[in-house]
């Protein structure tokens, strides 16, 4: 991370002290709430309003059979697949083990298969099913859960993740009603799976591995003669009356909590609880409140400002990782405010990013200083330096203001800037209060509009796109283990609700380039296809990289087996292992 001088951190702080100030402004009959989700077309406002009750069970007074750990967002249902349900998979994870995921050192994992092994061609990947693991009903996991598993998360007419994975032989006819399955998918024996795919891609394996979160496996004995349109709407996903992990499903009440209890039949060992409540608790004070109350057990994404507090309390550990998952601003590149490239590149030279990492988070995170989404060294190789040619978008305002100019911004242009509220953090309020300030100084009106996630992926994915939506805030996808992972997000043909891409990013010739890259197996060549990709849209930025911020967590020292990951979306990854130890 770059220097940032006195000057810039002193006006950083006056700025967020300002900001905090205006936050903590309460009227006495709203003491203690928290800013709510406005309807669409509101004006930012901090509005009142009670927390929801967030009150389970206690847990028994002699050990611990009863573990409380922390949703931030309500999960609004439990069905796997509507592109809104990827908080949902925090809670899948305890109930289904994954078909594959990246372990807390960032290597690929599984516990469901015993090997994967991609030919030297990149064309074939042959994975092999561990013996012993079951259902909760007693039938064994087997190559036939996978290879029914598989296709729902390649089939976009379920899933809108489909294209974040594909490429696999046969699922254009499989998708199109001209096949009754995926020809590239098949099963020589109980524990084996074949996966063949269109062309060949050495980044295949691990960007799957890369969507944890969304490789759930299903039981293809209860679900296998459903018919695929059928699936989204089964009662199987009402209920899940059988899983293969730990936990089984009990019950879900709406902005309170979602209750698990004991798989008795698990295969992989003894559970840790007899209960395992999700809390939904979205105020981040109110979280790290019931940490200390014993309410809560353990609790993620931890404020750099909380974790000193926090550590001086007795009984209770503080555990980091180098965060993996970017805050991003997201342009909205078919609106006609963002014809001309150079307003784009202004609005990043007009933010003080590094500045921000330091103020308002502390140095708990990392800034990209050439604005691309990749993170992490494991990518390094594929991203040019300065020196070959990137722009280094450092905090400059004159350069701003001069590229607005040349660009003729109109100074009396509002920017509407959405704000999924709820879901974002204290921290990111703060932030961009304060870029607003920053973006005002070089004559940008930038006005806030808090929406729910709904309201803004409905916005993004009309057919005819609502362009007073500019810009947008999101955070979330991890992309470290292959360059091509941020393929869906800058593809035209992955265009929301298509796919990822909810800027609407859209150029062909690098759409032909991300094309040829994954054709090979060697870095030498992969490398510079991957630096002209990078180069283009370090030119023509479609994001502004706001900073990736560390994933901290904090719980009861007396809870076990806790091991954290970078990734925040990953944070119950391995709670099957998680027990109590007086």
């Amino acid at each position: 991370m770059k220097r940032v001088t006195k000057a810039r951190w002193l006006t950083l702080v006056l700025a967020l002290t300002m900001v905090m100030a205006a936050c903590s402004s309460t009227d006495p009959d709203t003491e203690g709430s928290t800013t709510t989700t406005a309807s669409a077309g509101d004006e930012t406002t901090t509005t009142g309003g009670s927390s929801p009750d967030t009150t389970a069970p206690a847990p028994a007074p002699e050990g611990r059979t009863v573990l409380n750990v922390v949703t931030p967002t309500d999960l609004v249902a439990m069905n796997p697949f509507p592109e809104t349900a990827g908080n949902r998979a925090v809670v899948h994870m305890a109930m289904y083990l994954p078909l594959i995921m990246v372990d807390e050192k960032g290597a690929i994992f599984s516990k469901v298969l015993e090997s994967w092994d991609v030919s030297p061609d990149a064309t074939t990947i042959t994975l092999k099913v561990n013996d012993g693991i079951e259902w909760s009903d007693g039938v064994a996991v087997s190559s036939a859960d996978v290879a029914f598993s598989l296709p729902l998360h390649l089939d976009s007419r379920i899933s809108t993740r489909a294209k974040r994975l594909g490429g696999v032989a046969g699922v254009q006819a499989y998708t199109d009603g001209d096949a009754d399955s995926i020809s590239g998918i098949v099963t020589p024996d109980a524990s084996t799976v074949v996966i063949t795919l269109a062309l060949p891609d050495a980044a295949w394996l691990p960007n799957w591995a890369s969507l944890t979160r969304l490789n759930s496996m299903w039981p293809a004995h209860i679900l296998g003669d459903v018919p695929a349109e059928d699936i989204p709407t089964h009662p199987f996903f009402e209920t899940f009356p059988v899983v293969n992990s730990a936990y089984k499903f009990v019950q879900y009440v709406p902005d309170q909590f979602v209750e698990l209890a004991a798989n008795e039949n698990y295969s992989l060992g003894t559970p840790g609880f007899e209960s395992v409540f999700f809390k939904i608790v979205t105020d981040s004070e109110a979280r790290l409140a019931q940490l200390q109350t014993g309410e809560l057990q353990y609790t993620d994404q931890v404020a750099a400002a909380d974790i000193e507090r926090l550590q001086a309390i007795g009984g209770i550990q503080v555990d980091s990782a180098t965060g993996l998952n970017p805050n991003i601003i997201g342009f909205n590149d078919q609106s006609p405010a963002f014809a001309d490239i150079r307003v784009k590149q202004a609005l990043v030279f007009a933010v003080d990013r590094e500045g921000l990492c330091q103020a308002v988070f502390l140095s708990a995170c990392s800034v990209s200083d050439v604005n691309v989404r990749l993170v992490g060294d494991q990518v390094a190789w594929a991203v040019p330096t300065v020196a070959e040619g990137m722009i280094a978008y450092d905090y400059d305002p004159d350069r701003a203001r001069q590229l607005l100019a040349d660009a003729g911004w109109d100074s009396d242009t509002t920017v509407n800037l959405w704000l999924m509220a709820e879901a974002a953090p204290d921290t990111i309020h703060q932030a961009i209060a304060i870029m607003q300030q920053q973006w005002a100084e070089v004559g940008v009106n930038v006005v806030q509009t808090n929406v729910d996630v709904p309201t803004l992926l409905d916005n993004l994915g009309r057919e005819q796109l609502n362009t007073d939506v500019h810009m947008f805030w999101n955070a979330g996808a991890v992309f470290t283990l292959d360059p091509s992972s941020v393929q869906p997000y800058n593809l035209c043909s992955t265009n929301y609700p298509n796919g990822p891409n909810l800027t609407q990013y859209c150029d062909e010739a690098t759409d032909a380039l991300w094309a040829e890259a994954r054709l090979s197996s060697e870095q030498s060549v992969r490398a510079p296809i991957y630096k002209e990709i990078f180069l283009a849209e370090n030119k023509d930025p479609n994001n502004l990289h706001i900073a990736v911020l560390d994933n901290s967590v904090a719980y009861d020292s007396r809870l076990k087996g806790v091991l954290v990951q970078g990734d925040h979306w990953q944070t119950y990854w391995n709670i099957e292992d998680w027990y109590w130890e007086e």
